[in-house]
């Protein structure tokens, strides 16, 4: 029984620090983390918008990405891009 218990608190404070160190507040993918500017867990169309010098194909690919309709990227959006995705958001390449 002790054994099951440590393998479980192992589990559990595996996933915490991967949770703390892989990915950004409220969960987002470490690269999306770089664009929520204001560190609230979720990207807005504004910090969306601000990093692309192309504004009318900023606003397209947010309402591509932004499946919710509620104006915010969250993890459940964001999460299904590898890092450099986000990454290109800078250079207005397509992914």
């Amino acid at each position: 029984m002790k054994t099951i218990k440590g393998v479980g608190a192992a589990i559990v404070c595996a996933v915490l620090l991967c949770g703390a160190g892989c990915a950004g507040k409220g969960g987002l993918p470490k690269g999306a983390s770089a664009l929520d500017s204001d560190k609230d867990g979720k990207i807005s169309r504004a910090e969306f918008i601000a990093r692309y010098k192309d504004g009318s194909l900023a606003q397209t690919r947010f309402q591509r990405l932004d499946q919710s309709g509620d104006g915010f990227l969250d993890n459940n959006e964001a999460g299904n891009y590898p890092d450099d995705y986000w990454d290109k958001t800078e250079s207005n390449d397509e992914p």
